[in-house]
């Protein structure tokens, strides 16, 4: 996986080493999915053995997929909202103008006979309604940019064979959030993107209810940390109403304000940087953890 040993490795790996260094040349999020994308692929090599078990890599995938717990509008509602707020501006710009032009009719004979030259000021017309900017939108805490889903079809021994219609458990192993590159990259700059996969992690326990653990990969371009969310430290999803009412507050005494390290080792840094040592040594554990939590659904 490292720069060093190009010489002798397969094309793959030669891959990954350009993909990066295309995108370092790029101060954007989406040349990072690229490597990233690469990387997945040889974390799930192999995992899980067993038959009738394999993964798939999601790109965009909604971990709140069979629920309703989003605190933000979708796309659809907001453009919904601002062709609603364009016609409301049309409508009143309109009628605005109408009035404009009868208050600057033609004066009466009675004016004209004590005033006999034209006005002397223009009639002034209503200023233009300003069309409302469209509501911004927040970025989705729904959707990560990768999750590797783990199935279980139930398959029948020893000949291997599978049920119709199929028998199967899905749950994700595994969310991946992916920011832009930092040059001065530190374990402090990861702390904002935490809040985005926390919410992450409760829309996806909410949606599988077998999933009791989920592994959590952060990136800033090449830099990255891996942790994961437990089930159990987390309140049931708040709903529409409740995050739409300004009292409301999320009591939970136990969510975590960044996920749990299992035990693999980032050093002093508490994160690694792809094509460095620490970061092969690191992505090695993380693909042994991957076995350990796909037993566990």
């Amino acid at each position: 996986m490292s720069v060093r040993d190009l010489k002798s490795q397969a094309p793959l790996d030669w891959a990954l080493a350009l993909s990066i260094a295309e995108a370092s040349q790029d101060s954007r999020e989406a040349p990072w999915y690229g490597p990233w994308n690469m990387i997945l692929h040889y974390l799930f090599q192999g995992v899980p053995p067993d038959k009738g078990w394999f993964t798939v890599t999601y790109p965009q995938f909604p971990v709140d997929k069979y629920i309703d717990t989003a605190e933000e509008e979708s796309d659809e509602d907001q453009a919904g909202l601002y062709a609603l707020l364009l016609i409301k501006y049309l409508l009143i710009n309109s009628i605005s103008q109408a009035k404009g032009f009868r208050r600057s009719a033609a004066p009466s004979p009675e004016v004209l006979k004590q005033y006999p030259g034209p006005p002397q000021t223009p009639p002034k017309f209503p200023s233009p309604i300003r069309v409302p900017a469209p509501p911004r939108q927040m970025r989705s805490t729904r959707i990560p940019d990768f999750a590797q889903l783990l199935f279980k079809m139930t398959v029948n021994l020893p000949g291997h064979t599978v049920d119709i219609p199929l028998r199967y458990l899905v749950g994700p192993l595994l969310l991946v959030e992916i920011k832009r590159a930092d040059r001065s990259c530190q374990f402090f700059d990861f702390t904002e993107v935490f809040e985005q996969t926390i919410h992450q992690a409760r829309h996806a326990f909410a949606s599988f209810p077998k999933v009791n653990i989920i592994g959590v990969i952060t990136a800033l371009g090449d830099c990255w940390t891996y942790g994961e969310y437990d089930r159990r430290n987390f309140s049931p999803s708040p709903t529409r109403s409740e995050y739409s009412d300004p009292t409301f507050v999320d009591s939970s005494p136990n969510t975590p304000a960044w996920p749990n390290n299992p035990g693999i080792d980032f050093g002093d840094l508490g994160f690694a940087r792809i094509q460095e040592p620490p970061s092969d040594r690191a992505l090695h554990a993380v693909r042994e953890r991957m076995k350990v939590l796909s037993a566990l659904l």
